[in-house]
C-alpha cells in the first residue's frame, strides 16, 4: 500500500490511457528520457508501489521507488519543454519478460508549485490492464494524459498561482501488479505536435472521403 505520505490520487477519469499513441514513445530507455519513477518489485512480488513527492526544494521517494540519478526526478514542466498541460503525456516503459502483461491499478500525477506545495493531483478512475507488453527497457511505451476538461482546469489554476507554469514541478505515484519483471520505469513528455504537412494531408484525406461520400449519396439518388 502506498505510504500516507503520497499525494492522494483521485477519484475520477482526470487521466486517461491513450493506446493510440503508443507507436509514438518507443525506445526510449534510461538516461535517454527524463525518468521520473522507476519501480522495482520487491523479492517475489508481483506487484510494485511507489512514488516522487515534492520534499521542500528537493524530492523524496516511497515504497518501491528507485532512486539512482537516471531512475527518479521530479521535473518542471520548463525543463520538459512542456507548455500546455493537454500537452502533458506520461509514459509507462514496461519491462515484462516475453511480452507479459501488467496491470496499471493507480497512477497519480501531481503539480507542486514553487514552495513544493501539492497544488493540484489527478489519477485514474479504474485500472487499466495492458494485456501484451513488449520485452526490455525502452521497448514498451504506454502512454497517458489528462482529458481534455482537467488539462484546463489545471491551466487555469496555475494561471492563477502565483507560479510560473514553467517553475510547477511534476510528481508521480503508481501502483502495477502482475508486474513480474522490472524495473518499470515512466516518464514526462510532450506529446509531438503535427507539421503542417500532416494537417495538410488530413485535410486531404477527409475533403476525398466527403467527395467520396457524396458522389454515392448522388447515385443512390438517381
Amino acid at each position: 500500500m502506498v505510504g500516507a505520505c503520497l499525494p492522494a490520487m483521485a477519484a475520477h477519469a482526470d487521466l486517461v490511457y491513450l493506446p493510440g499513441e503508443n507507436a509514438l514513445y518507443q525506445g526510449s530507455g534510461l538516461g535517454a528520457v527524463s525518468t521520473v519513477l522507476t519501480l522495482n518489485s520487491p523479492g517475489s512480488s508481483s506487484t510494485e508501489t511507489g512514488a516522487v513527492f515534492a520534499n521542500g526544494a528537493g524530492f523524496a521517494t516511497s515504497g518501491d521507488a528507485m532512486t539512482g540519478s537516471s531512475q527518479v526526478s521530479l521535473p518542471t514542466l520548463g525543463s520538459l519543454d512542456i507548455g500546455n498541460t493537454a500537452l502533458l503525456r506520461i509514459v509507462l516503459n514496461a519491462n515484462e519478460p516475453g511480452g507479459n502483461s501488467i496491470n496499471v491499478e493507480n497512477l497519480g500525477l501531481t503539480f507542486y508549485d514553487a514552495v513544493g506545495a501539492a497544488s493540484m493531483t489527478f489519477g485514474l478512475a479504474a485500472p487499466v490492464t495492458i494485456a501484451s507488453t513488449l520485452t526490455g527497457i525502452g521497448t514498451a511505451g504506454f502512454v497517458f494524459g489528462l482529458d481534455a476538461a482537467q488539462a484546463a482546469a489545471a491551466a487555469s489554476f496555475m494561471a492563477a498561482s502565483g507560479t510560473s507554469f514553467a517553475d510547477f514541478r511534476v510528481g508521480l505515484a503508481a501502483t502495477l501488479t502482475d508486474a513480474t519483471g522490472g524495473p518499470d520505469t515512466f516518464f514526462i513528455t510532450a506529446a509531438p505536435i503535427p507539421e503542417p504537412e500532416t494537417y495538410a494531408l488530413l485535410l486531404a484525406g477527409l475533403g476525398v472521403v466527403g467527395f467520396v461520400s457524396r458522389r454515392r449519396r448522388y447515385y443512390s439518388n438517381t
